[in-house]
C-alpha cells in the first residue's frame, strides 16, 4: 500500500505546477504544455497520523525521502500519464518525535493512471487527489500534494520533475 502511494504521490507532483516567469510570456499551464516527459529528480513526503488515547494523544510521522533515481519518468499524455523507473526510498518512523524505525527500500513503478486537468487553479485530479502544481516552466515542474483529513492527521508530498522532452 505505501508503495502505491509512493508511486501515486510521484504521479501527482509531476502533473502539479505553476508558470514562472523565467519562461517568458505565454507559457502557460495547460493540456498542451504539460504534455511530455519528465525525470523525476526530487521526492519527499511526510505522513502524520494523530491516535488520541485516554489521556494522551501519540504522534506517528512518517517521512520518506526519494534518491538514486534510476529511468523515474513520467510521461503526461492527453488526461493520463505513466509513471516508469525505480527510486530508493529511505523511510524514518517517528513517534512523538523519537525515531522508531529506519527502512531502505526501492520503489518500482510501473503504471498510468488517468488524470483531468483544470488550468485555473494549476492542478490536476488523479484517483480522487488534488495535485498542485507550484512551479510550472517550459523546463521544469514542482507538484505538491497537501491533504488535511483533521484531527491531526496530514499527508504531504513534494515531487520536482525535469522535463527531458516534449
Amino acid at each position: 500500500m505505501k508503495n502505491f502511494k509512493i508511486a501515486l504521490i510521484a504521479l501527482f507532483a509531476i502533473a502539479i505546477s505553476s508558470c514562472s516567469d523565467d519562461d517568458g510570456p505565454g507559457f502557460e499551464f495547460n493540456q498542451e504544455n504539460l504534455q511530455g516527459t519528465y525525470e523525476i529528480t526530487f521526492l519527499r513526503e511526510v505522513d502524520t497520523e494523530s491516535v488520541q488515547l485516554t489521556n494522551s494523544t501519540i504522534v506517528e510521522t512518517v517521512t520518506i525521502n526519494g534518491s538514486v533515481f534510476t529511468d523515474a519518468q513520467i510521461t503526461f499524455n492527453n488526461n493520463s500519464y505513466t509513471i516508469s523507473g525505480s527510486y530508493v526510498a529511505d523511510e524514518v518512523t517517528r513517534v512523538d518525535g523519537s525515531v522508531t524505525n529506519r527502512d531502505e527500500y526501492i520503489v518500482n513503478l510501473d503504471s498510468t493512471v488517468p488524470y483531468t486537468i483544470n488550468e485555473d487553479d494549476r492542478s490536476i485530479m488523479s484517483q480522487g487527489e488534488t495535485i498542485t502544481f507550484t512551479r510550472f516552466t517550459s523546463s521544469s515542474a514542482t507538484l505538491i500534494i497537501d491533504e488535511d483529513f483533521g484531527d491531526g492527521d496530514r499527508f504531504e508530498s513534494e515531487i520536482r520533475l525535469k522535463r527531458i522532452n516534449d
